[in-house]
């Protein structure tokens, strides 16, 4: 299950800083004042928070986090505590099957055995004991003697911690879109191998007002944490499935390039 936490007060001013930043490499002409809009606050408020001129009291910080999609205040009702994959962790995990492999851990019938999870993944077992070992020293996974009657049978893999997110971390550039271009890839390796009975593909071209962009990103994430609550209450798991949603515009106003 996935989800995100209230940031630092410290935190979101950093945060704040490297996503200012980040725009305007991507748009030379990216002022403060924009940012500033585009949160909806006033540009002099803003200037003094990202110099630290200005603390951050609790309902300006949820409203920034929520603004820029960093935080999900209807994550607090699993009741659950999620651990942020640290964006230098990520670097080194970014190829989808470290997840896989985590989740796998949860099903059924799971054998800590590399062939046998390079099977059920499609993947080399070079790759799947390379990405053990990660996952092992990160502190993901640990390794976990089984017994039986007081005597050892076999090592299994377990998790430390049943929730991890991505969601509000300044991850590289680089090391996210190598997931998500993974993700977009197993998608359609899906649509052309995988019965239809055993998936569900489709696909949503709407108009909206730009205004809405927020609310809808908070829609989708709200649905991507009901799908966590059902899959979670169940306890006998047999296979690992991937959700990929992408919501983008395929439209240009007037003067965008």
């Amino acid at each position: 299950m996935i989800e995100t936490q209230d940031l630092r007060t410290d935190d979101l001013k950093h945060r704040l800083q490297s996503e200012l930043i980040e725009r305007c490499r991507k748009n030379p002409k990216y002022s403060l004042r924009a940012f500033a809009k585009a949160l909806d606050m006033d540009h002099s408020l803003l200037s003094k928070v990202v110099r630290g001129q200005r603390p951050l009291g609790k309902k300006l910080s949820r409203k920034l986090q929520a603004q820029l999609g960093w935080t999900d205040s209807q994550g607090r009702e699993f009741g659950a505590n999620y651990h942020t994959i640290p964006s230098d962790h990520f670097s080194l995990i970014a190829d989808w099957y470290h997840f896989a492999i985590f989740e796998l851990t949860s099903v059924l019938g799971f054998r800590a055995d590399p062939k046998w999870i390079a099977q059920k993944l499609n993947i080399t077992v070079s790759e799947v004991r390379a990405a053990i070992e990660r996952l092992v020293r990160m502190k993901y996974l640990s390794w976990q003697n089984l017994q039986s009657q007081g005597k050892t049978k076999e090592e299994t893999l377990v998790k430390n911690r049943d929730n991890i997110t991505t969601v509000g971390n300044d991850f590289t550039v680089a090391g996210f879109r190598v997931l998500q271009k993974q993700v977009l890839e197993k998608a359609l390796w899906a649509l052309e191998n995988v019965p239809f009975e055993c998936r569900d593909q489709s696909s949503l071209t709407i108009a909206i007002n730009k205004a809405q962009l927020p609310e809808i990103k908070r829609m989708i994430k709200d649905f991507r944490r009901k799908i966590c609550k059902f899959t979670s209450a169940n306890s006998k798991k047999t296979d690992i499935y991937q959700l990929g949603i992408s919501f983008y515009p395929i439209s240009k106003n007037e003067g965008e390039s």
